[in-house]
């Protein structure tokens, strides 16, 4: 490629083969875990990407690649390796992928490409703001339903866009779970499972189609459970199980395992609650048991041991919890670092005052609370800023 760049300096397809290069090759040293290096690669494409489409205006393709690798760019710095997240440079990288969305509809406005990829960047800076607090990523998710809702009806019944709908659905009901505003999340996470059944229906080889629909289940059963409907939440874990099983069985990825072993654990607890004494018993132990075995698992992130120590300090029966193994799990060193994040923190601090340590607890709580944006006028507080109040105030 230097060769030819070199040859054929004025070459504009030559000059974006090679932007492109960059950016999948940032990609695999992301997923390798070089992130010095990634980081580097994907600035140089990100730089060539710039000054291509400053120099071509009105090619809504060369502004389509620069809106693609400013939203890699974004996916990676807010967490495509799980724990490291930079959420205000993750954001403000999707607002540059929505300014060349913009001036791609701006060049060709027959495309469907830029308006479909302007619903997904919202739908994702809708997540990144959910992280922090729900009320500020509502309006993303809404923003991003009116224009997934604006595509051709052709375009919406394709599957990679019915997926995409599905996620959003998925996201925009745990964000209005967090608030309190029950009924219109379990409506959107409703519509996601519909769109998740219809393509899984579709597709029952197909892996992916299998785990979107298993994460669909999984996070209506959680909404119901934080609602406290405790049979609707087993039911929906239930339906999580067996797809994750056969999953896991045909060699699945860490975080299955992990979807899998939380799935038990959840619905165990909560069937202990409702009088299935020895069959919650036994799910909620298994859950735990293999949620530990996975932590020794080469790479293991850091969120891996955060849900650890907290199913360690929320199962049910109660003889099972630990909370002198819960501390020591997320005390630890780890290589990804300490427990910065907000809901990091929020863990750590429950591990301290669980063993008596109030004064430390209630420090950790207050620095996080520290973290959150402010509060917005009349919007309800989300389950982290509670969490991390009540903790603060003992």
């Amino acid at each position: 490629m230097r060769a030819a760049r070199t040859r054929f300096p004025a070459d504009r397809d030559l000059e974006l083969t090679e932007a492109k290069l960059l950016s999948s090759r940032s990609v695999i040293l992301f997923s390798a875990g070089k992130v010095p290096a990634a980081r580097a690669e994907i600035l140089r494409g990100l730089a060539m990407i710039d000054s291509m489409a400053a120099r071509y205006p009105g090619e809504w393709t060369i502004q389509m690649e620069a809106c693609s690798q400013h939203e890699l760019y974004s996916d990676a710095v807010a967490g495509m390796l799980e724990d490291a997240r930079e959420p205000e440079a993750a954001r403000a990288e999707l607002r540059i992928a929505r300014g060349y969305a913009q001036r791609a509809i701006e060049a060709d406005g027959t495309q469907v490409r830029p308006r479909r990829a302007l619903a997904v960047l919202n739908m994702k800076e809708g997540d990144q703001w959910a992280g922090t607090d729900p009320s500020l990523g509502l309006p993303y998710f809404e923003e991003a339903r009116r224009q997934f809702a604006a595509l051709p009806e052709k375009v919406r019944a394709e599957r990679p866009t019915r997926r995409l709908m599905g996620s959003l659905g998925r996201r925009e009901g745990w964000a209005l779970a967090n608030v309190g505003r029950w009924d219109e999340a379990i409506a959107a996470t409703q519509r996601a499972v519909e769109v998740n059944v219809f393509v899984a229906e579709m597709e029952p080889a197909n892996q992916r189609a299998q785990w979107d629909l298993a994460t669909i289940y999984k996070a209506l059963a959680e909404i119901y459970e934080w609602r406290g409907w405790r049979r609707e939440s087993v039911e929906y874990f239930a339906k999580v199980i067996p797809i994750v099983e056969k999953l896991v069985a045909s060699g699945a990825s860490a975080p299955m395992r992990r979807a899998l072993s939380e799935s038990y654990l959840r619905m165990g607890s909560q069937q202990w609650d409702l009088g299935q004494r020895a069959e919650g018993r036994a799910n909620a132990a298994r859950g735990l048991r293999t949620m530990l075995e996975n932590l020794g698992a080469p790479d293991t992130p850091r969120s891996a041991v955060e849900q650890a120590a907290e199913a360690l300090m929320i199962v049910r029966p109660e003889d099972l919890r630990d909370f002198p193994r819960a501390l020591r799990l997320i005390t630890a060193p780890h290589p990804d670092g300490p427990a910065e994040a907000p809901d990091s923190v929020a863990i750590l601090g429950k591990a301290y005052w669980n063993n008596g340590r109030k004064k430390e607890a209630a420090e950790l709580a207050r620095r996080g609370l520290g973290q959150l944006p402010p509060l917005q006028a009349g919007a309800k507080p989300s389950l982290l800023r509670q969490r991390l109040t009540e903790l603060a105030a003992e």
